[in-house]
């Protein structure tokens, strides 16, 4: 288990920046987030208000990416 808790924690990192990354489709369906920013500006033809959205949807992935390094640092075994 030591030795595979450093690929298990790469794999739950990469999965909560997908879910990040697909959760501003979440909009399509009535669920609101960051999704509403980016089809208004689609809607409206305001590229600047969806660049907006987009630039707020990839800061929070790569937020979320680096919380998620830091812990697989903090969990990895000494010594690997």
């Amino acid at each position: 288990m030591p030795l595979a808790l450093p690929v298990i924690m790469t794999g739950v990192r990469t999965a909560l920046v997908l879910v990040v990354g697909t959760a501003a489709l979440a909009t399509f369906i009535n669920g609101g987030g960051l999704g509403g920013i980016i089809n208004s500006g689609i809607t409206l033809f305001r590229f600047e208000v969806m660049v907006a959205g987009a630039l707020l949807v990839a800061a929070l992935a790569l937020a979320v990416e680096w919380v998620g390094r830091l812990l697989e640092l903090l969990v990895r075994p000494k010594g690997l």
